[in-house]
């Protein structure tokens, strides 16, 4: 995680979370593996369907079965395949918050519940920042109206709990975490 400023002065962070390479090709070659499997068992249904076609030409009985499970693993498949061809090629994605006089701009844009993409929140509309579980993993949450954002997921305790800290004080709120898991203090990076 850096602080620095942008091209325009103002300060922005920024970070990128390094994936874990050999997880996302070993769980891409297991589903790949298993996509084998069901094609393989496809081929087979097929072969005795077209065996037997004198005999009324009756699917065997786990054809519709081997075929959704193909058609799942596939779609699985391909989307791993191109997450970690994508991350191999054009490296991790960098996360930034821009810290303007009015709002903040994220970069990407953050994602919201109902799937809108949000790229900023001005001060005006900035509710509770919050550290606090969210889905699998922790998360810093911005309240944008009704709406809630999170940033941060994949960063360590540490970073995020600063990263929080960092925003309530650009927005002048004083929130707290809950007492059990107080924000420990974090040295600030600075590379300008």
């Amino acid at each position: 995680m850096v602080a620095d400023v942008d091209e325009q002065g103002r300060s922005r962070v920024r970070w990128s979370v390094r994936p874990n390479y050999l997880a996302a090709v070993l769980l891409t070659a297991a589903v790949g593996c298993g996509l084998y499997f069901a094609v393989g068992q496809l081929i087979q249904d097929l072969a005795g369907a077209w065996a037997n076609g004198a005999k009324g030409g009756v699917m065997p009985k786990h054809f519709v079965e081997h075929l959704v499970l193909a058609c799942v693993l596939g779609s699985f498949f391909a989307i791993f395949a191109y997450a970690v061809g994508r991350v191999l090629i054009y490296g991790p994605t960098l996360h930034r918050i821009t810290f303007g006089p009015d709002a903040l701009y994220f970069e990407p844009p953050l994602i919201d519940e109902e799937l809108r993409r949000v790229k900023q929140v001005s001060r005006s509309e900035l509710g509770a920042i919050r550290l606090q579980p969210l889905r699998v993993r922790q998360s810093v949450t911005i309240d944008r109206g009704v709406w809630r954002l999170d940033t941060g997921a994949w960063l360590a305790y540490e970073d995020r709990a600063w990263l929080a800290v960092v925003l309530r004080a650009w927005a002048g709120r004083q929130e707290r975490n809950s007492p059990d898991h107080p924000a420990p203090a974090r040295r600030l990076v600075d590379q300008g």
